[in-house]
């Protein structure tokens, strides 16, 4: 099967019979199926018959498209030996006296060869022994064929700057002749960006740096020049009609048309990524925007035919001084922090100049200078996160957004009167004017600009609420969600005849974006617009557009995440869970957050790790009182326990009661009872309550009792016993399980925890016949957590 296809492939790249337009076309679809790769066709049979095509004028033109797909499907390591085959055809070609098409082709084939060879060292070192007869050839190249010849330049610069330093001045002569010329191509901007790699680049590209300072000083000293020139000599007598401001006059001044094509060139600069490090002079830049945009028609010193020329050039002027601001945001981002509130004011003013300076007969005033602006707006907001402005200019800028936000909904110049009154005669009927011809639209709203004025305007405001929202004034916030609401309400009431420009899908969706920027702004001032934008955003998913439907439905999810409750978030663990394995009922560790009925403070404290605990040495009856202490809501058990507590302080034995409560320092007269039934009352107590037990180690036989009987309910836990410190064991000697207590007691070293895990031990082994195998794992978690 490879075999065939590989010889289909052949007979079709190099069939004569085929014409080029189906050439064309079948080295497209190679090039989307990767058909060289899969097949692995031998490259050294492809080029020999793409060479013979090349060195034929008839054929050359085949061979040049063949090449070209060669080196796009190709690896670099197999295309490497035959560069310096395919570099002597280009230079033949380029010597030759072929049409222009042939020229163009060739210089395309050339930027591939120049850019494959920089990735291998053997085939770079091949490259720059050809470029000193390469440039020269590219250099003389025809205007027919200029434009592809910069771009071999521009890639000879980027990748051999050092070869073309020789060449240097050559270069910089054809790129300033281009540069003249109308309209100016990308490739001739891009060459003169690249004038200062020319040449070699010393320690740390010292000399590019250098070089790429000198180039922006001598620019902004032209721009400078060229500014002073217009609004001082007289540069033309022709004159510009107010209904073309935006457009580009036909016959358009020289000097004007300079300093638009170095504005490019000063964009370029700025956004372009540089091979060495740069200094960029943002205080000369800023300085010189500041300049053009303070031009006005009073600051013309000639004639009123130059005022009326520069009244229509003064749009474009102020549109390129202000995207050069754009670039400088995209490029330095938070480093124009310092220059906020300065740039803020200055494109606050020219809003207001362009709103004032418009007629209402106008059909396009000023249009892509608000857009220029709007664009600007949002790029500073996007990069820097903040809008610094005055009260003034918060006021002012959000006025002009709103209005060129405004639907076009026509209004009569002439109040509506009764109905009562006198029908006018025909004569005065002829006297009135046109009705079409008496409606006035809002500022910026015209049929062929308003979805691209409304649309910048709607983004502009959009990263504003996100960034700056919080701060701005509480009836400013308030205005944007009653402009916004009341706009959408009546789009979607119309919604198969919406206004001008809401007729438009994306400005349809850039405006719900904004009314969700609103609901996402915690304004403390603002009312939230949240029930307002869930039956919106319920109206607007029928959208006939699919992208403004599927945002409506994203929408309504954020709505109803902050509508609808949701459960607690999880924080730290206090404790730990232990994993059980059996069907019983497990005790779950409660990861929530504490309840304001038991505040943390009122948890019980662990024992600290190295806290020693004493025992007496008396006997086993003594030990067992003393290390653990029951306490509950039962006061039976517990008069009983401090009776005897009493007894043995009076004898001398056991630790003094401290600090305990009033309910614990005058207790009742009761015999003390029998250990046993005391362990049994005790098991009976854990059966029954075992979902609301709690453990933990006590650090003292009565101190911690006092701390834990906060954190009881009385209203719950009235007939329970809530066992919350070590269990009481009060054993007899002749009792189950005393003679591991007496190997405990036999050696006064032993900790106190592990005293504790013999007794609770010996407690599982008195309680653990009468309970089923369920009870007893419960108790084993029970008596066998980590208390800390």
């Amino acid at each position: 099967m490879a075999a065939p296809m590989k010889n289909m492939i052949s007979k079709h790249l190099f069939d004569n019979k085929l014409s080029l337009d189906d050439l064309i076309a079948y080295l497209k679809r190679i090039d989307d199926t990767q058909s060289l790769q899969i097949t692995k066709l031998n490259l050294s049979e492809l080029t020999g018959q793409t060479h013979t095509f090349l060195h034929t004028s008839s054929n050359r033109l085949r061979g040049l498209f063949i090449l070209s797909s060669l080196l796009r499907n190709y690896d670099v390591q197999e295309l490497s030996p035959h560069l310096d085959t395919w570099m002597k055809i280009i230079i033949q070609i380029l010597q030759s006296r072929d049409p222009a098409p042939v020229h163009k082709l060739t210089c395309h084939v050339c930027c591939q060869l120049i850019k494959m060879s920089n990735e291998i060292q053997t085939a770079r070192k091949a490259m720059q022994s050809y470029l000193p007869q390469l440039i020269p050839l590219v250099i003389a190249a025809s205007p027919e064929w200029r434009r592809q010849s910069l771009a071999v330049l521009n890639a000879c610069i980027t990748h051999y700057g050092g070869t073309c330093g020789p060449f240097k001045s050559k270069i910089e002569e054809v790129v300033t002749q281009e540069l003249q010329c109308v309209p100016v191509t990308k490739e001739a901007v891009l060459s003169y960006c690249l004038l200062s790699c020319c040449g070699t680049s010393g320690n740390q590209k010292c000399k590019y740096t250098e070089g790429w300072g000198a180039r922006l000083s001598h620019l902004l000293s032209d721009l400078h020049g060229i500014i002073d020139l217009i609004t001082t000599d007289d540069v033309s007598n022709t004159a510009v009609s107010l209904s073309d401001l935006d457009a580009e006059p036909l016959h358009a001044d020289h000097s004007v048309t300079y300093f638009r094509t170095l504005m490019q060139c000063l964009q370029k600069m700025l956004r372009k990524a540089f091979s060495a490090p740069i200094k960029l002079p943002l205080e000369k830049i800023l300085d010189f925007v500041d300049k053009v945009l303070s031009m006005d028609v009073s600051s013309v010193k000639s004639s009123s035919s130059k005022d009326s020329l520069l009244l229509g050039y003064l749009p474009i002027i102020h549109t390129d001084a202000i995207s050069v601001i754009n670039v400088l945001y995209e490029g330095c981002r938070k480093l124009m922090l310092p220059y906020n509130k300065k740039i803020v004011r200055v494109l606050s003013r020219e809003l207001m100049w362009s709103h004032s300076n418009s007629s209402v007969t106008q059909t396009r005033p000023y249009r892509e200078l608000r857009v220029a602006v709007y664009r600007t707006l949002q790029t500073m907001m996007m990069t820097t996160g903040c809008f610094l402005e005055t009260l003034r200019e918060e006021d002012s800028v959000l006025q002009v957004l709103l209005t060129d936000c405004r639907p076009g909904e026509h209004s009569l110049k002439t109040s509506l009167k009764p109905s009562h009154t006198m029908v006018p005669t025909p004569a005065k009927k002829m006297k009135t004017p046109d009705s079409s011809g008496d409606l006035r639209r809002p500022i910026g709203h015209s049929p062929g600009g308003d979805s691209v004025v409304t649309k910048g305007a709607l983004q502009a405001l959009y990263w504003w609420i996100v960034a700056g929202g919080v701060k701005m004034k509480g009836k400013n916030f308030q205005k944007v969600c009653d402009f916004v609401i009341t706009t959408l309400l009546s789009v979607y009431r119309n919604r198969f005849d919406p206004s001008v420009p809401y007729n438009d899908w994306s400005c349809r969706l850039h405006l719900l974006r904004l009314l969700q920027a609103c609901l996402m702004t915690p304004h403390t001032e603002g009312t939230s617009p949240l029930q307002c934008a869930i039956a919106i955003f319920k109206m607007a998913e029928q959208d006939n557009n699919l992208q403004v439907s599927s945002f409506c439905m994203e929408a309504q999810r954020l709505c109803d995440l902050l509508i609808h409750s949701r459960a607690v978030c999880l924080t730290t663990p206090r404790y730990v869970t232990q994993e059980r394995t059996s069907s019983s009922p497990m005790l779950t560790t409660d990861f929530s957050k504490t309840s304001e009925d038991e505040p943390m403070e009122h948890l019980p404290k662990s024992r600290e790790p190295g806290a020693e605990t004493q025992l007496p040495s008396n006997d086993v009856e003594e030990v067992g009182n003393e290390d653990a202490v029951v306490t509950g809501e039962n006061e039976a058990d517990s008069d009983v326990e401090m009776e005897q507590r009493r007894e043995e302080e009076e004898d001398g034995e056991g630790d003094p009661i401290t600090d305990l409560p009033t309910s614990l320092q005058e207790p009742p007269c009761q015999e003390a009872t029998d250990p046993q039934t005391d362990l049994q009352r005790q098991a009976e107590s854990i059966v029954e309550d075992l979902p609301e037990t709690r453990l933990s180690v006590a650090e003292g036989p009565v101190a911690d009792s006092e701390a834990t009987d906060h954190n009881l309910d009385p209203q719950t836990d009235s007939d329970c016993l809530s066992v919350r410190g070590e269990n009481e064991v009060n054993q007899s000697p002749a009792t189950s399980g005393s003679s591991d207590i007496d190997k405990a007691m036999e050696d006064s070293s032993q900790p106190k925890d592990n005293l504790a895990q013999i007794a609770s031990s010996s407690f599982v082994k008195e309680i653990n016949e009468p309970q089923d195998d369920d009870l007893k794992d419960m108790l084993m978690t029970f008596v066998d957590a980590d208390p800390e």
